[in-house]
């Protein structure tokens, strides 16, 4: 079993560990700013978080990823809404390319060549976005959930925030925010806690580190959805997409383990409301449903293809708002159950897994293990508690039209 050890130093989290069976080590570090986070309190700067991580790679010494590449180390980052995470894992030692890791983080290097350079490829990339009709159709679907809200935008911001950002933009955006109280280390290894403190600490002595804390600013201010909407496109399949806009309860995976067990009883292709869908031939392909849960919103995304997306979204908002216990399967709900308990077992060996949920669920101000324990801890009575949310919840939907 892993042992967990914590500490802080000049404001910074430190979360290790131990486990002696574990082969590779994982390092990961983590800021609390994501891609929607504005630049200041008055300035909005969407993308402005993913365009700092692209560049933090580039260091005085030169490319960090070469770098971990030569010390046979795995490094890879991402910017999430509310977040941007950078880390590595390796099957040797973990003290050189965390020192590599930390002196990066912590070692801003931005030059105003490498930043104009830089837009053309994120430009490409949200091109790239754009054209895949699918991706965004689900955008043009979160824009009508929380309209007008900071938590609708991109992450990678859109063409005119990248064409306008400057390198000034991206020091202020790291003064701001990379700072030791807004930041967190985690780190899973075979090593000894005490030595992985001790070595952090003597690292960070040779670098140059900010303090202080963020007051972020609400990432939502809308107080209910937008409109439901259809357009055509050239597709060959028509889309349909119903948005769920949950209030009340938010910053919880058991929100999002009760209510992904809900939906799997309901949309099962072995549930009785699944088959009834099919025979009234609502949707011909399958039914993918996804749940997000933070502190800034809690949604829920149902979507198909259908040939009259009109009576499948009829059918199942009136099964939604309407549930009731009777509607849930127990036995396909104690599967959901199983699998997600069984998910939590297998992270235990699967370094980058554990250290990535642990970071990830850190930066949100919540626990790993005290998620886990209510995740082992759930039974069939306790999910049922959660059927209300859906009969509270606010619904819009969204069809692109095959032309």
């Amino acid at each position: 079993m892993y042992k967990v050890y914590e500490q802080t130093y000049q404001g910074l989290k430190i979360i290790c560990i131990e486990q002696n069976s574990f082969s590779k080590s994982y390092a990961g570090i983590g800021v609390k700013f994501g891609g929607v986070d504005p630049l200041n309190e008055s300035t909005q700067a969407s993308g402005l978080a993913h365009f700092i991580e692209h560049k933090l790679f580039q260091m005085p010494t030169g490319d960090a990823f070469e770098e971990f590449t030569r010390m046979h180390a795995k490094a890879n980052a991402y910017t999430t809404i509310d977040k941007t995470i950078y880390y590595f894992t390796t099957i040797l030692s973990i003290y050189p390319p965390l020192q590599l890791l930390l002196n990066m983080y912590f070692t801003p290097y931005f030059k105003k060549e490498d930043v104009e350079k830089e837009k053309g490829i994120i430009l490409s990339e949200i091109e790239d976005t754009f054209d895949d009709i699918q991706t965004k159709f689900a955008m043009d679907m979160m824009k009508q959930l929380y309209p007008k809200d900071p938590f609708s935008l991109s992450v990678v911001g859109d063409a005119s925030s990248v064409k306008n950002m400057e390198k000034k933009n991206l020091i202020e955006g790291y003064k701001r925010y990379y700072t030791t109280d807004n930041s967190i280390l985690v780190i899973v290894t075979n090593e000894s806690h005490q030595k992985i403190f001790n070595y952090v600490k003597e690292v960070l002595k040779s670098l140059t580190l900010m303090n202080g804390t963020i007051n972020r600013s609400p990432m939502v201010l809308s107080k209910t959805a937008g409109k439901s909407f259809k357009y055509e496109h050239t597709i060959s399949q028509t889309m349909v997409s119903i948005g769920i806009r949950f209030s009340g309860i938010k910053g919880s995976t058991l929100f999002c383990n009760a209510l992904m067990a809900i939906l799997d009883s309901l949309f099962s292709p072995v549930s009785k409301f699944y088959q009834h869908l099919s025979q009234k031939k609502t949707f011909y392909a399958d039914i993918d449903y996804m749940i997000h849960n933070s502190k800034d919103a809690s949604y829920a995304m149902i979507t198909t293809y259908s040939s009259i997306p009109d009576l499948f979204i009829k059918e199942v908002i009136e099964k939604l708002k309407n549930l009731s216990i009777e509607d849930l399967d127990e036995k396909l709900i104690m599967l959901t159950i199983k699998f997600l308990k069984a998910k939590y077992i297998t992270n235990l060996d699967d370094v980058e897994t554990l250290g990535d949920e642990i970071l990830g669920l850190a930066l949100e101000d919540l626990s790993y293990f005290d998620e886990e324990k209510e995740c082992l801890s759930l039974t069939y009575d306790k999910i049922k508690d959660y059927i209300a949310c859906f009969k509270d919840a606010i619904y819009i939907h969204g069809i692109c039209q095959k032309k």
